[in-house]
């Protein structure tokens, strides 16, 4: 119903509830009545839930001029939950710092094909920045990387990609 005399409440039990549960519940409350704020973000984001900080991650999408440095610094987190939550919303972001992220990701989780697939699928303002820092070199990588950029349109980014690619194969290109 969008009653907004809620936010209060739930801004409290987002913050402060004893169980993880309630506390994901009232975030999703919060953001179904449009009541999230930055701040209530960056609390829900050092939650020690990590279903929590996952579904807050997802929700400071439209907040991400705000709240970005936070979602960044999840990168750091062991979970495998977050980690694909984070890719997948830093992709929303033409920020280069988060093309940046999503290329820590990208070597901190390159066996995890789960969380591969969420760098990809937000790589696209950012596969040059992923490309350079995971290297031409890895196959496995380099190919989707590369065909995201011809995607763009970037000329000049596909052109210094398939020269940086052709080096790593012992191929220089001219």
């Amino acid at each position: 119903r969008r009653d907004r005399s809620a936010s209060e409440p739930l801004k409290n039990l987002a913050t402060k509830a004893r169980l993880p549960q309630v506390r994901a519940q009232a975030l999703a409350a919060l953001e179904g009545i449009s009541g999230l704020d930055a701040a209530t973000l960056k609390s829900a984001l050092k939650d020690s839930g990590e279903n929590v900080r996952a579904l807050a991650v997802r929700f400071s999408e439209s907040h991400l001029d705000k709240v970005l440095d936070d979602v960044i610094a999840l990168t750091k987190d062991s979970s495998t939950i977050l980690a694909k939550q984070v890719a997948f919303t830093l992709g929303e972001s033409s920020n280069r710092k988060a093309g940046e992220a999503l290329a820590a990701l990208a070597k901190k989780w390159s066996d995890n094909s789960e969380i591969r697939l969420a760098v990809l699928s937000s790589a696209r303002p950012h596969a040059e920045t992923i490309l350079n820092a995971i290297g031409a070199n890895n196959t496995d990588w380099a190919s989707p990387l590369i065909a995201t950029m011809i995607g763009s349109g970037d000329k000049q980014a596909i052109a210094r990609a398939v020269k940086e690619t052709g080096h790593a194969y012992g191929e220089p290109l001219s």
